[in-house]
């Protein structure tokens, strides 16, 4: 195997083994400057074979900077992994919450409202009253709708629904219920067309 040797210090030795061995060169050993034996083996071919760094003190530095690096990469993986588990743990405790307080607010809202059908049923009579009312809508048939031969259902969702309900459930009283919905329709477009002075 030829090997260059000249940009080696210790090129001359080199050669002189070389040329002591027949042009053949089974191990070279090279220990300048870095601290480190490289043992370089030529197999059968006259092919390098290994090439393996002896024990010293930069070789020792190394492995203890790869372990020291090694552990704080796991540490660093075992944080991402804690922080992505309390992230879930957290948003299905989010979740958990929001069904909670919907739960809260529908069994309110019923609480509210139960045992006050007759209310709701003498509040959708209010609303026929004043659409006949000539102080309301002044609608001969009220909420019945002689054009399309059924009850304004419209109406009963926006009143009833819309602002009854609504204002029930905010905590205030039938008197104070109805009144709103006079107050809504009031504020009508329609009722400003048929009250034009008021």
């Amino acid at each position: 195997m030829a090997v260059s040797t000249s940009a080696c210090p210790a090129g001359s030795a080199l050669r002189e083994n070389e040329a002591s061995l027949g042009g053949r060169m089974p191990e070279i050993i090279f220990s300048e400057k870095l601290g480190v034996s490289i043992s370089l083996v030529e197999n059968d071919h006259g092919m390098p074979e290994t090439i393996s760094p002896a024990p010293g003190p930069v070789a020792s530095r190394l492995r203890t900077t790869n372990t020291f690096m090694a552990i704080v990469i796991l540490l660093l993986l075992g944080q991402v992994v804690w922080q992505e588990l309390r992230v879930s743990s957290l948003k299905a405790d989010l979740e958990q919450a929001r069904r909670d307080l919907s739960t809260r607010v529908e069994r309110n809202a019923n609480e509210k409202l139960k045992g006050k059908r007759e209310e709701m049923v003498q509040a959708v009579a209010f609303v026929d009253d004043l659409y006949r009312s000539p102080e309301g809508l002044m609608r001969p048939d009220g909420l019945y709708n002689p054009d399309a031969k059924k009850v304004d259902a419209e109406a009963i969702g926006t009143w009833i629904l819309d602002v009854y309900l609504q204002a029930r459930i905010a905590g205030k009283s039938d008197a104070e219920a109805r009144q709103s919905i006079a107050d809504a329709i009031k504020g009508s477009a329609e009722w400003r067309s048929k009250h034009p002075k008021k």
